[in-house]
């Protein structure tokens, strides 16, 4: 007991002692039971602190004009105030780390609980009633001043809040009502659109089940509506007081931010070019994506790049008298076709002309689904939109046209490190070699700097969504 005492943390250690203790006093059986409870108790006061909240800075893999990106820029993700805010939570949460959550969440979005929350009568547990929550006579003034006080240092409200819940492996019931349902309702009155992604099977089922998400019919219809009219989320109802669920964290964040582009310059977001399909469309309606016409590269780097009209045509024209196969190959795929594996050469790079790609952390194998089983038996799976790309691998994100992969492995020229994956029918992918690009640089100076112009913009974003130094 004495010699291992520096080897092991102080609460095994209390539990070890402890079982040791009750074994001298009361017997052996007795002891190892009371050694059990102990141990029991230790794990669960443990793992009440294991959830965490992290505030990262992340965008979607959207390919936004030069005008829309320096918007999102100023507005959606600026520094002291944006309109879109990113929390990573991390850990299982249950009834012991819950209200901890909230209450951090909470702090990230500048919303007092003291002063701004009104809890819901059914949502309250047995024990704290109306009465709880009353002031004493005379407090009244000193309790608004202090809220008031409270409020000037709490940060600035966003519009959207995205909840990235890929690393929670669980959540139970009393998290479900006590937090996520009760942050979805809090966020609703105030104007605040909640959306979460990257959810299991287990929690994404727990989320619909009490009502903290839509099912999956009534989901689509919303998201369609506020797509065609952003502003209908504002008008309040039953309709508008639930969080929105999407596959990957830069689905959401694309969500999001066509909300807010839509917002700041009045325009339908079905005014864009329509050969760049959203990816909330390519979730939607694969047949239509995979008929759409074959955008050029010239088209997708005028578009990438901001440039007018006449300089479209010229670099359009200029690609055409080189001619598609002196500078890339284009190849038609058919939905779940591998374009290229993990681990294989990166001795080109790859734009999206038509249809989508999924990215996939490792090999594009078919994984079996975890069986979820309630007290009233097993549970009958979501079938979502992306039900069977889910089955292919651990989707990483969408791209849809003019997306831009497998550019850091090119430059690097190592290995590649993750999988892609044809997301519809009838998917177009330009491939643009190494030979090829060098050959480029040297026969058309100006050509290749356009490249590496598009090529320096994927970095951006790309590094814009590193959060490995936070």
């Amino acid at each position: 007991m004495i010699e291992i005492r520096h080897k092991i943390f102080f609460s095994e250690y209390v539990v070890l002692l402890t079982t040791f203790v009750a074994i001298q006093v009361v017997g052996i059986d007795v002891g190892i039971v009371l050694g059990v409870i102990v141990a029991v108790v230790d794990h669960v006061i443990s793992t009440a602190r294991v959830s965490s909240l992290t505030r990262v800075s992340k965008r979607s893999r959207a390919v936004w004009t030069p005008n829309d990106w320096k918007l999102l820029q100023s507005v959606g993700y600026n520094y002291k105030s944006p309109k879109i805010v990113t929390l990573e939570i991390s850990g299982a949460v249950f009834f012991g780390s819950s209200q901890q959550l909230m209450s951090g969440i909470f702090d990230q979005i500048g919303i007092d609980m003291t002063a701004d929350v009104e809890l819901d009568e059914h949502l309250r547990t047995p024990r704290s009633g109306p009465s709880l929550s009353k002031s004493p006579l005379g407090g009244t003034m000193k309790k608004r001043k202090n809220n008031n006080e409270t409020k000037a240092l709490l940060p600035t409200r966003p519009q959207f809040v995205v909840l990235d819940l890929a690393q929670v492996p669980n959540l139970d019931a009393s998290a479900a009502r006590g937090c996520f349902l009760q942050l979805s309702r809090v966020c609703a009155k105030r104007g605040i659109l909640v959306c979460a992604a990257g959810a299991c099977p287990r929690a994404e089922w727990m989320l619909r089940s009490h009502d903290v998400a839509y099912d999956l019919e009534k989901e689509e219809s919303n998201k369609d509506q506020l797509q065609r009219d952003p502003d209908s989320f504002n008008v309040r109802g039953e309709n508008n007081n639930k969080m929105l669920l999407f596959l990957t964290i830069y689905e959401a964040l694309e969500f999001c931010e066509n909300q807010l582009i839509h917002q700041l310059t009045k325009q339908q977001p079905m005014m864009k070019n329509s050969s760049f399909v959203r990816l909330d469309q390519l979730a939607d309606d694969s047949t239509r994506i995979s008929e759409a016409p074959v955008s050029s590269l010239g088209e997708v780097f005028s578009h990438i790049l901001g440039l007018t009209m006449h300089e479209t045509e010229l670099l359009v024209e200029r690609l055409k008298d080189i001619g598609d196969n002196v500078f890339h190959d284009e190849s038609t795929y058919a939905a779940g076709d591998v374009v290229f594996r993990n681990n294989s050469n990166a001795d080109e790079f790859f734009v999206v002309l038509r249809g989508g790609v999924a990215l996939i952390r490792g090999e594009p194998t078919k994984q079996r689904t975890a069986k979820i089983i309630s007290g009233a038996g097993e549970v009958k799976q979501l079938q979502g939109s992306f039900s069977n790309l889910v089955e292919a691998g651990d989707v990483k994100a969408f791209l849809r046209v003019g997306g831009i992969f497998g550019f850091v492995d090119f430059i690097l020229d190592r290995p590649r490190l993750f999988s892609a994956m044809a997301s519809t029918d009838n998917s177009v992918i330009a491939r643009i070699s190494r030979t090829k690009l060098d050959r480029i640089k040297d026969e058309n100076p100006e050509l290749g700097k356009i490249v590496a112009r598009v090529l320096l913009h994927a970095s951006v974003l790309e590094l814009a969504n590193c959060t490995c130094c936070e």
